[in-house]
């Protein structure tokens, strides 16, 4: 039997220039690791400095907001025009009053951050008190009636509804609000750190509407809320 030590065979492992695809596969992923790391760092940085600047705008419009409600509990300045209608049928001049503030934190990466802050208002006669009034509106288009019962909402204005209708065939041919001339109004600034902007919601500030205006928050200064304060004072402002 044979005992002796057999060789074993020598094995040579390929150059490095022999294996180029699995080089350069390494070299592809380790540079798309690379920027992926860099893209996530960066945007990170992004959102920290947009978290800093709503916070910051956030901050001034606070303080600006509970500083002007204390001046127009005492002041009481006239209000817009209100008209259900277009114009057909005015309301009484308007003062506003009972102005009040709020203000809402959250959580954002166990952080507490702003949530909105806001101001609001009641809209009363400016002489006597409040007045009954009515306005009719046409059964068709539907839409009309549809427009009223959302101006009505929105002011959350006290009223009933009166269906008219055809005596001999019943058909609706048109309906009656009749309304308490007393509304509501607000200023809603809520805040999104995402996108690193604030945006403003006014309702009723000027008639029966709803406008939406988005603001970078480092554009957030004093001569900004002062335009702001300029429409809710039913003066020209520039502000949307």
């Amino acid at each position: 039997m044979d005992t002796a030590p057999r060789s074993v065979p020598w094995i040579e492992f390929p150059h490095r220039a022999c294996l180029p695809h699995l080089v350069s596969l390494l070299d592809q992923l380790r540079a798309r690791a690379h920027a992926i790391e860099a893209q996530r760092n960066q945007t990170h940085v992004g959102l920290t400095q947009n978290i800093d600047n709503v916070e910051r705008a956030m901050r001034m419009v606070d303080g600006y907001l509970r500083e002007l409600a204390r001046q127009l509990i005492v002041i009481q300045p006239h209000g817009p025009p209100f008209s259900l209608d277009g114009g057909r049928t005015p309301w009484p001049k308007m003062k506003l009053c009972e102005f009040r503030t709020d203000t809402r934190k959250k959580l954002l990466d166990r952080k507490e951050v702003f949530d909105y802050c806001a101001i609001a208002w009641q809209a009363i006669p400016q002489i006597g008190g409040v007045v009954r009034g009515v306005v009719t509106v046409p059964s068709f288009p539907p839409a009309e009636t549809e427009r009223m019962e959302s101006r009505l909402l929105l002011g959350s204005i006290r009223h009933e509804r009166q269906e008219v209708r055809d005596p001999e065939r019943y058909v609706l041919k048109e309906v009656r609000y009749h309304y308490s001339t007393e509304t509501r109004g607000s200023v809603v600034v809520t805040a999104d750190h995402a996108s690193g902007s604030v945006v403003f919601r006014l309702a009723n500030v000027v008639g029966f509407e709803t406008t939406n205006s988005r603001w970078p928050a480092h554009r957030i200064a004093t001569d900004v809320l002062d335009d702001l304060t300029h429409l809710v004072l039913s003066q020209p402002s520039r502000f949307v």
